[in-house]
């Protein structure tokens, strides 16, 4: 919303009677002239890694050079730990990938938020208008300070907001499985608690979901067109394609009723991780204690080709 119509709510707001009134009408006809946006979310979420932001970040930098990166709390709604107050200088970051290593040592530097409830600062990605990247002014860069007001959504509203997308990585990296609090009970294995006893060191990822989230107006074409092809780089960034692996052998054991096909998002570069040594693992594969030990999900080989043999 635009400090004018704040300003005109707030002297509505401010008068008493028949004025009041009148000013009232005027305010509702005002905003029966004014378009509508049709709003569309895009939400996604995926397990990924600090090497899947890196590469999310590569291939922003490549196709959207301009795009800026700051701490959601910068804006209203619900950003965590809390909104940022308006004295708090705009810190900009030129990459993802640097804006979520500031984060995590704003996570380390915050003592006094490291709560239960504790979440490390959003980031809001934007690319700013020609005229806001002329100006310069960080204020206009971010697009102001406000999200649109659901209660209107006016077109303008998601216009001056921009083209931007947020990102959730809450994952606290790879853990060794005794440091685990287990999410499944089925998990809490003798031999997963003491892996040094019975298998080689491993570690697994975090199990706690990324989240790619925006919203635009289907009616305005630039936000629409670049918000779809944000969230076509992010699918880049992970898959449902999976494979088991035996964290004692290192090898894959795919299970007879297994379809290849994981119930979530893992990202490649931490599916990856499966093969580097140690092993990293993207998490526990879901497997009942009853079916035997845990195993971990890793990277589906790459089929190979078979090479043609001249005759003759």
């Amino acid at each position: 919303m635009t400090d004018e119509k704040r300003t005109s709510i707030r002297e509505l707001l401010g008068q008493r009677g028949r004025s009041a009134k009148e000013s009232a009408e005027k305010f509702v006809k005002d905003l029966e002239n004014e378009p509508r946006a049709r709003v569309r979310r895009t939400r996604s979420k995926a397990i990924i890694s600090i090497e899947d932001i890196k590469f999310f970040s590569e291939l922003l930098l490549a196709e959207f050079p301009d795009l800026i990166y700051f701490f959601a709390n910068y804006k209203t709604g619900n950003p965590t730990p809390s909104k940022f107050s308006t004295d708090v200088p705009i810190t900009l970051f030129p990459t993802l990938h640097a804006a979520i290593l500031a984060s995590l040592e704003i996570e380390k530097q915050r003592p006094a938020y490291n709560g239960p409830n504790f979440n490390r600062p959003d980031i809001f990605c934007r690319l700013p208008w020609p005229d806001e990247r002329t100006a310069g002014i960080a204020e206009q860069l971010i697009g102001g300070r406000e999200f649109p007001d659901d209660a209107y959504d006016l077109a303008f509203q998601y216009r001056d907001l921009g083209q931007w997308f947020m990102l959730h990585y809450p994952t606290k990296g790879y853990l060794y499985p005794r440091m685990m609090t287990d999410p499944r009970k089925e998990w809490t294995l003798d031999d997963v608690k003491s892996p040094e006893q019975r298998y080689m060191p491993f570690q697994v990822l975090d199990s706690a979901q990324s989240e790619f989230f925006t919203l635009y107006d289907l009616n305005d074409e630039e936000t629409m067109s670049f918000a779809k092809r944000a969230h076509a780089l992010w699918r880049r960034t992970y898959t449902n394609k999976v494979a088991h692996y035996d964290p004692a052998t290192g090898e894959i054991v795919q299970p007879a009723d297994w379809d290849g096909k994981f119930s979530w998002n893992i990202g490649k570069q931490a599916l990856a991780n499966a093969l580097s040594d140690p092993p990293r693992y993207a998490g526990f594969a879901p497997r009942s204690a009853s079916d035997g030990s845990p195993l971990m999900l890793g990277p589906v080989p790459k089929p190979v080709r078979k090479i043609k043999q001249s005759v003759g």
